[in-house]
């Protein structure tokens, strides 16, 4: 798949004199493995593209060094990013390495909950959602949860929140 088009960004034979050692290629453009140095660190910091996801709003799925995905769009990379130079092994990131670190702290925290009968298995599964949220997820898709979690307290009548749901939804067809 070839990338897509970035601000204009030309490699010259220095840039090939000085590859890095993590690098697994040269690039020009947006694609997957592009790594993407913050124009801004007060924004977000240094990324690496992961994944391109197809659709009515075509984006691509960013992971940034701190191990938070984002989804963002050419015109939003642009924004936040200089023309990649390079690309990387997305396996060997600092990202992922960050997300493999705490993920394994997760399970060891689950673990320990569910030895000491602090929780229920549904319950670490909740768990686990809310410290991992799907990176995928839409807005219609949190709010539906938020709403469920709403509905499980019996706080609102059902005319309430059946009304919420019914909203939500349309807004999401439109």
């Amino acid at each position: 798949m070839g990338g897509v088009p970035h601000e204009p960004c030309l490699m010259d034979e220095i840039d090939f004199l000085i590859w890095p050692n993590w690098a697994t290629g040269a690039t020009g453009s947006i694609c997957i493995g592009a790594q993407l140095c913050t124009k801004d660190g007060r924004r977000t910091g240094n990324a690496v593209v992961t994944e391109r996801i197809e659709g009515k709003d075509a984006a691509w799925e960013v992971l940034t060094d701190a191990g938070n995905t984002i989804i963002v769009n050419e015109e939003e990379i642009n924004e936040l990013f200089y023309c990649p130079r390079w690309t990387m092994a997305v396996d060997s990131c600092p990202g992922r390495q960050y997300q493999r670190g705490a993920d394994d702290q997760l399970k060891k925290v689950e673990e320990y909950l569910e030895q000491n009968a602090m929780m229920h298995a549904f319950e670490i599964d909740e768990f686990h959602e809310v410290m991992r949220p799907s990176p995928k997820q839409t807005l219609e898709q949190i709010a539906l949860l938020m709403l469920d979690t709403i509905e499980a307290s019996k706080q609102f009548v059902p005319e309430i929140t059946d009304t919420i749901r019914r909203a939500i939804k349309a807004t999401s067809n439109e």
